[in-house]
Formats: C-alpha cells, structure tokens, sequence
C-alpha cells in the first residue's frame, strides 16, 4: 500500500476507492547519488487539485508500514492538459542544494566532515526554515583534505565534486520532521540519521 502526502495532508491512498483520494498517473525515478523524481497526473476530483505550488509544496510518498517516506520532494513544475488533468513534477530534496551557493575559499589542515558541515551552515543561512538540513551519518572515510574554491557556485555542484573525488553516494532524507544529509561509502550501508 502507498500513501501520498501534500504538505503534511493525505491527499492519495492506493487502496481506497475514493475519488478524491485517486490520481490517473504516478511514476517514480530514482537513482543513486541523485534526487530523483516524481511525477503525477491529479484529477479534478482529488482533494489536492489546485492546491500546489512551485518550489514551496512538499510532496511525501511513504510504502505501509514505514515511518520513514521512500521519496521526498518539492513541487517544480505543474501543467494541465485539454480534460483539466494536472500533472505534477516533483524533484528530489537534494535539488534544495541548488537553492544556495558555497563561497570562494582555500580549505587546509580540513577534515571533510568539517568542511561538509561547513558548507550546511552556508546553505541553512540563505535558505528558509522548510530547507535546513542537519549533517547526518557519513560512512566515507574522513580524512583530512585540501581545497580551494575561487568561485561561488551552487553548493550542490560543490558536493557532487566532493563525491567524484572521494566516492561514495550522498542522499537527503526525511525523518522526525527534519532533513539530515547522509553520505554513504556504499548503499549497502547502514545509515542511523545521527551522528
């Protein structure tokens, strides 16, 4: 059983035969390292309809069971076809790194863990509140680094270069109402959110 939630609101359930709890289309896309999406088709009927919104609606797909949602994300788009049907792309939480910039800098004598937690307290000082992550598990050895950055850029193509060169597949997820980014050495890991 899936169950889907628009801002905290129940807005789709696989085993119900309620329209307003029912959409004509879901698709999920994920992929390691990556923040996936999602995508709907929502009917006039559905409880939701008109309700969504670009870049500030947050979409939650949980499986039965689980406390813990198998995707998370925002709202990036929205278009209607000829019969009113809305359809839905949502991207994965870890595209909220494109939402703020790493400063220019030389980073030595650094670990990486100090220097990942330096760059999310650069990114929760620009962003709002619905956007602040908290370092989570890091299984990727931390050793210490150097780097310079001449450049602002987006702190999401900061991390990805940090993953190009030290491996590993890094990952925003969901749990007790907070956002903690985690950062595995292999996906077989297991990953508790705290440190």
């Amino acid at each position: 059983m899936f169950t889907l939630y628009h801002n905290g609101n129940l807005f789709y359930d696989d085993q119900t035969t309620d329209k307003s709890l029912m959409l004509t289309v879901a698709r999920l896309i994920t992929a390691a390292g990556e923040a996936g999406s999602f995508e709907m088709s929502v009917p006039p009927t559905n409880t939701a309809y008109d309700t969504f919104a670009k870049l500030t609606s947050y979409i939650d797909l949980y499986r039965d069971g689980d406390d813990d949602p198998i995707f998370s994300g925002r709202v990036l788009d929205e278009t209607k076809d000829f019969q009113g049907i809305s359809r839905i792309i949502c991207e994965g939480l870890l595209a909220l790194f494109n939402d703020s910039y790493f400063a220019p800098g030389v980073y030595t004598n650094i670990t990486l863990k100090t220097l990942i937690q330096n760059m999310l307290t650069s990114h929760n000082s620009q962003v709002g509140t619905d956007k602040q992550i908290t370092l989570g598990n890091m299984t990727v050895e931390d050793e210490y680094i150097y780097r310079e950055y001449e450049n602002y850029e987006l702190t999401i193509d900061r991390l990805k270069d940090l993953v190009e060169s030290y491996g590993g597949y890094m990952s925003l997820r969901k749990a007790h109402g907070a956002l903690y980014f985690v950062w595995l050495s292999e996906i077989s890991d297991v990953a508790p959110l705290s440190l």
